[in-house]
């Protein structure tokens, strides 16, 4: 990689940095908590539980209001939750903020773009990401939405009008990979889409896909998706090669939808089907399938707390800092840089970092 006017000591440092310098606050809440909504409960128009991940304990922490059909869910920096709700104000959808303390509602962004949004995603700058089954005159496809604004930007439109991108997850290079279930032939898929530039390729499709739903990314880079389809099953992607490997199947599974991570590396999979409806802890090395929690009607979108990191404060007078969040742009002063002789970006300590070919 090469950088103007900075004399190495300096790159040496700053790199350094690049995995060392951020934090992810998470309020009050406690590190591995589980929210996930439900579209059908606590009432008819749904809700947001916390579920304690050690005994697998629900509480209500919102209702009713401005839900309708709660669908997605994720947490952001401050620990405030972001609701995608294909069915809100009266059917226009909306993305609805939460407030995990006392419930609190509040619209980020409706109408607009959306017509079905559904699954979202946080990236790190907070920009929100939905995947919307039939946006774009029902193409489907991925929309940007300021947190602050509101304002609604398309980062990504199907070619095929059959098309059905139901959830999205962030890779540790800030793209983005979008679960599409009827995708290819109605073969369904993984895409990957770069949310500057807009550029989109195929991960994997076909295969073990009958009715890919949920998604989430490892620690490690790999993708993880819950098919719907029933029997039910979890499917690993290899990010590089889009090899499929299907790491559980079966009871309890039967038409799982939400997926997320916990901080053990475990999966977390809501499947609406195991009634009253379940979360289903599974080991991703045995494929080992454990019922958390068992309650609700339908529970769809599911997300967890991340581990504090703790960081080192910056020192003074740094010249430049390279985070290698997906690019070599300086942030602190006009030292940008470009990748070369094959530097790339991987998973570093927090977040992505730069990797270097030797």
């Amino acid at each position: 990689m090469k950088f103007n006017n900075v004399h190495i000591i300096f790159l040496v440092c700053v790199l350094f940095s690049a995995v060392l310098f951020f934090t992810v606050p998470v309020s009050a809440q406690l590190s591995g908590d589980i929210y996930l909504v439900d579209p059908s409960a606590p009432t008819v128009k749904g809700g947001v539980y916390k579920v304690d991940p050690i005994t697998g304990q629900p509480t209500v922490i919102s209702s009713a209001g401005n839900f309708e059909e709660p669908i997605g869910i994720a947490i952001t920096a401050d620990g405030n939750l972001l609701v995608g709700d294909q069915q809100a104000l009266g059917g226009s959808g909306a993305i609805i903020r939460v407030n995990p303390a006392n419930g609190a509602q509040t619209i980020v962004s409706s109408g607009g773009s959306f017509v079905d949004p559904r699954g979202l995603a946080v990236a790190a700058n907070g920009d929100i990401f939905i995947a919307d089954s039939d946006a774009f005159n029902y193409y489907g496809g991925v929309i940007k939405v300021n947190p602050a604004t509101g304002q609604q930007t398309a980062v990504y439109t199907s070619t095929d009008q059959n098309a059905g991108p139901v959830d999205v997850a962030i890779a540790a290079n800030g793209d983005l990979l979008v679960s599409d279930v009827s995708a290819f032939n109605q073969l369904g898929g993984v895409i990957r889409v770069n949310p500057v530039t807009q550029a989109w390729s195929v991960v994997s499709s076909g295969g073990n896909f009958v009715d890919p739903w949920g998604i989430a990314v490892a620690a490690n880079g790999d993708i993880f998706v819950a098919d719907n389809a029933a029997p039910g099953k979890v499917v690993k992607v290899n990010p590089s090669t889009g090899a499929q490997t299907v790491i559980a199947s079966g009871w309890p599974l039967s038409c799982p939808t939400g997926i997320a991570v916990d901080n053990s590396g475990n999966l977390l999979v809501n499947d609406p089907c195991n009634e009253p409806g379940a979360t289903i802890k599974i080991n991703t090395t045995s494929g080992t399938k454990t019922v958390l929690a068992s309650f609700g009607s339908s529970p769809h979108g599911i997300d967890v707390v991340p581990q504090p990191q703790v960081c080192t404060t910056p020192p003074s007078g740094m010249v430049s800092w390279w985070p290698g969040d997906g690019n070599a742009n300086d942030i602190i002063d006009s030292n940008s840089g470009t990748l070369q002789n094959g530097a790339t970006f991987a998973t570093g300590k927090v977040g992505s970092s730069f990797s270097f070919d030797g």
